[in-house]
């Protein structure tokens, strides 16, 4: 896998962590204020990031993943049918593709299995994200 993918993978999933709760607690009302214009932002990445509870959940599943990414199978295992049934998870899937928030790559030993990874411009548009906290 690309190497540098792997190294921004690591800064952005240490970054979006809060250090302590008690950040948390002492700025609420600015992390509020943030959440609400991230969703009302023109960047498509945090559009389609803050818009469900589901693509939240698919971006941070994809995220967790590493270098190699997540199935299609393994998204649908994963995700409780309480955020998102199979057709669901597909259409938002779809969605992102559409959008470039999410890539397909091959599997290298089953050409039926296709992995979701965050674009380029999804790990730019996190690291705008984390800095804004």
């Amino acid at each position: 896998m690309d190497k540098s993918y792997s190294k921004n993978l690591k800064s952005y999933i240490n970054g979006f962590i809060p250090k302590n709760k008690i950040f948390l607690s002492n700025n609420s009302t600015s992390i509020l204020e943030k959440l609400y214009s991230f969703s009302n932002s023109d960047n498509k990445f945090l559009r389609f990031f803050f818009s469900s509870r589901l693509n939240l959940v698919l971006i941070l599943e994809i995220l967790s993943s590493g270098d190699k990414g997540r199935s299609f199978e393994y998204l649908c295992d994963r995700i409780p049918n309480q955020i998102g049934k199979r057709t669901t998870i597909q259409n938002c899937l779809n969605s992102a593709l559409h959008q470039k928030i999410v890539s397909k790559v091959t599997c290298s030993f089953d050409k039926r299995i296709k992995y979701f990874r965050l674009t380029e411009f999804s790990f730019e548009s996190l690291k705008k994200l984390t800095d804004a906290f």
